[in-house]
């Protein structure tokens, strides 16, 4: 209200929430189990991290990752391999779809803690090289519910976490685009 108790008058004012809010982040990641190429039929380990970067507990956190979800056929779900922060309780498979229910299993999901859903799956030996797997983790909780997911991507034939280098690399020191004779 304005100084005469009227209604006041002007733009919309700025709302700031004030408090403490449940606030998560997710990683989601994958490697060829024993190293090499992601050949087909060979096998994919999948992480799914999810911490809890706010300053109070998450509730009713729960874990999902359906394997057909962006890449249907791609990939199998290798039996009873999957696991929460190491163990396999809390954690349901219905078909291609992994579900870890860290908060019926375990509670709140304390400030600063984590927890880590890792599982296998197969690379379908029917697929191409260059073809690209897609798998997208997801993580709901609060009330009223909030939602983050991530994904990873992987292409058949790649080797995970390496690089091939060809021609001739040199500290271009004057930024002329040619080695020149005292440039490493």
């Amino acid at each position: 209200t304005d100084g005469d108790g009227n209604p006041a008058t002007g733009p919309e004012p700025t709302v700031v929430v004030v408090g403490d809010t449940q606030q998560l982040q997710i990683i989601k990641e994958v490697g060829v189990v024993g190293g090499g190429a992601a050949l087909p039929g060979e096998t994919l380990e999948y992480t799914v991290t999810v911490r809890n970067v706010g300053t109070v507990p998450a509730l009713y956190l729960t874990m999902y990752d359906d394997i057909d979800d962006v890449t249907p056929g791609y990939l199998a779900y290798v039996d009873q391999s999957a696991t929460m922060n190491g163990l396999p309780a809390g954690v349901s498979v219905a078909g291609q779809v992994i579900t870890a229910d860290y908060f019926s299993e375990y509670g709140p999901l304390e400030p600063g803690e984590f927890v880590t859903l890792r599982f296998l799956a197969d690379i379908d030996v029917n697929l191409v090289e260059g073809t690209t797997i897609t798998n997208t983790g997801r993580v709901y909780w609060d009330d009223p519910q909030q939602q983050l997911d991530a994904s990873v991507s992987i292409d058949v034939g790649a080797m995970p976490n390496a690089g091939t280098l060809s021609g001739e690399v040199w500290h271009d020191a004057d930024h002329d685009n040619t080695p020149g004779g005292t440039e490493r």
